[in-house]
């Protein structure tokens, strides 16, 4: 009797291993289609694009807002990936011949072991952030060369991320969040 229960412990540990298992390997996979969906956008672009150049590039999309916030205009699209909204908004400084100085990408319901997850991508990519303190407190940072990356998890299952020119970071204003 006793060997039976051994058995059919063992058996189920190793079912709980290969299920744990399992689990990761489609967290995993998840969290690589995100970034990649993601940096697909943001490698799509560059700072010297124009309006024009930025809405050629995405011309399969239908724009959906365009806004004046004085000294920066944007406009964006929406999209979904895996079942998540997505708004990507381009900003500009509005001064008729400015380059693109700032990506946004809002994740609407995100899951928070969506959020979660993609953030732990980010890490194992791009290193440990720097934390922001002030007015930005809470606003993962990352540095990626010529750009500025921001993550912002906003507590109502939305997430933001803010792909910035260096040369641009916190010198021009702020559109007010779409969130």
């Amino acid at each position: 009797m006793n060997y039976v229960l051994l058995a059919c412990l063992v058996a189920i540990a190793i079912y709980v291993v290969f299920w744990i298992d399992r689990k990761n390997k489609i967290e995993r996979a998840q969290a690589d289609s995100m970034y990649e969906f993601l940096f697909d956008i943001f490698d799509g672009v560059h700072w010297d694009m124009s309006v024009q150049d930025v809405r050629e590039k995405f011309s399969d999309r239908e724009i959906v807002t365009a806004e004046d916030f004085g000294d920066v205009m944007g406009f964006g699209y929406l999209d979904v990936h895996d079942e998540i909204e997505v708004f990507v908004s381009f900003f500009f400084p509005n001064d008729g011949e400015g380059r693109l100085i700032r990506t946004d990408i809002y994740l609407h319901s995100t899951p928070p072991e969506k959020y979660n997850l993609l953030f732990s991508k980010l890490m194992n990519v791009h290193g440990s952030p720097l934390i922001e303190n002030g007015e930005n407190a809470g606003v993962a940072v990352w540095e990626l060369g010529d750009a500025i990356l921001t993550f912002l998890s906003t507590g109502r299952n939305e997430v933001q991320l803010q792909f910035w020119n260096k040369d641009c970071y916190g010198n021009l204003t702020q559109p007010k969040a779409h969130l």
